[in-house]
Formats: structure tokens, C-alpha cells, sequence
């Protein structure tokens, strides 16, 4: 049918790009693909009663070179959790902007004026919930730049947060936008950058 030829159509421009790119993108897509076929295993029915949203926002402090250029990030967060919001263990999907303010840098006396740059980060995520309060986890995916400029990178985002009362979390997390896909098995790379955050989710 014409929806099934649409979707590859959609489906071959999304893995478009250079070769680290559609790797990354791969990566994504197998994690998209993992978390559905994770809850159809578990029972669709009993995770879609029991699903929950989070939304919310962040502040962050630039890290690597994002810190050369921009002085203060802050964005969106959204989650869509499956599972019971007090069980021990949840899987989900996530997506959320990340906007990092360009700084003003003085060089041999000029001043340089660098303009924002701004990322859309997509994923899965993990969380894991202790005493019915501490939470941790991790986020990973693809975030598409939508700068001039700033190309799509692997995007992972550990956190740890506190619930209260099942209807307001408070985290810390630090993001990491890298185009080194870690294929070495090595986590740091000259091409890393990020944010250490703060920030509250409103869960509903």
C-alpha cells in the first residue's frame, strides 16, 4: 500500500548523511526498536494502563568545546514512561531541546559575538527507582541540530533524581552530544561536548 512505500521513503531519507551520521541514527532507531518490542513482551495492555508522562525544564553549565563558545544552556524535557511510575524499573521514550546561548569573547581586542546553537535530542530511556524515591537512569539517542552548522551527534544523558510524591522530580544529569559514535569502546573524545543540568519534571 501507499503507507507501507511512504514509510520506507520517510524511513531511507531519515538514515541520509555521512556514514558516522547513519550509524548514530541506526543507533537510535535499534533503541527506538528495542524499548516497543520490550513492552509488546511484557504485555502492551498492562504498560499502556500504567503509562505516565514527565515534562519539564533544566538549566545547564556548558562543557568541552561547548563551554568555548557559550557561557549558559537551558531547555525541554518530555518522557514518555511505560510501566507503573512506582515500579522498580521503567523503559520509555524521550525527546527535548537543548539551546545553548553563544557567548561574547574577546580576542586580541576584538570582541567576537558567537550566535546560539540548539540541538533536538531523541531517545530511549531507563530508569531504575529505589525506596520509592530515588531515581537513576540514562537517556541515549540522536540529537538533530538545527542550527546553521551544528550536524546531528550520539547523545547520551545519565541522570539521578529524587520523586516527591509522585508528582515532581528533581535531577541532576549531564548531558553528552558527541560525534564519536564509541565504537572503540573508549567514552571520551576530542569531539564531545554537553552540559551539566539541573532541573524539575512535572510527572503526570
Amino acid at each position: 500500500s501507499m503507507d507501507i512505500i511512504n514509510f520506507f521513503l520517510e524511513l531511507n531519507c531519515y538514515f541520509s548523511g555521512n556514514q558516522k551520521q547513519i550509524k548514530m541514527k541506526k543507533l537510535t532507531f535499534i533503541l527506538f526498536s528495542l524499548v516497543a518490542m520490550t513492552i509488546s513482551a511484557q504485555g502492551g495492555g498492562d504498560f499502556d494502563a500504567h503509562k505516565h508522562f514527565k515534562l519539564g525544564a533544566h538549566i545547564g553549565l556548558p562543557t568541552g568545546g561547548a563551554s568555548d563558545l557559550s557561557s549558559f544552556e537551558a531547555g525541554l524535557d518530555a518522557y514518555l514512561m511505560f510501566g507503573n511510575i512506582d515500579s522498580w524499573i521503567n523503559l520509555g521514550v524521550t525527546g527535548g531541546i537543548r539551546n545553548f546561548f553563544g557567548d561574547e569573547i574577546d580576542i586580541l581586542g576584538t570582541t567576537v559575538e558567537f550566535d546560539d546553537f540548539t540541538y533536538l535530542p531523541v531517545g530511549g530511556a531507563a530508569r531504575v527507582k529505589l525506596f520509592g524515591i530515588v531515581e537513576g537512569g540514562a537517556d541515549i539517542g540522536y540529537a538533530f541540530g538545527i542550527s546553521d552548522g551544528a550536524d546531528g551527534v550520539f547523545w547520551v544523558r545519565p541522570l539521578i533524581g529524587i520523586d516527591v510524591a509522585d508528582t515532581i522530580e528533581i535531577f541532576a544529569a549531564y548531558d553528552i552530544l558527541t560525534t564519536d559514535d564509541f565504537s572503540d569502546g573508549s567514552f571520551t573524545s576530542d569531539g564531545s561536548f554537553g552540559s551539566l543540568q539541573a532541573g524539575i519534571l512535572f510527572e503526570f
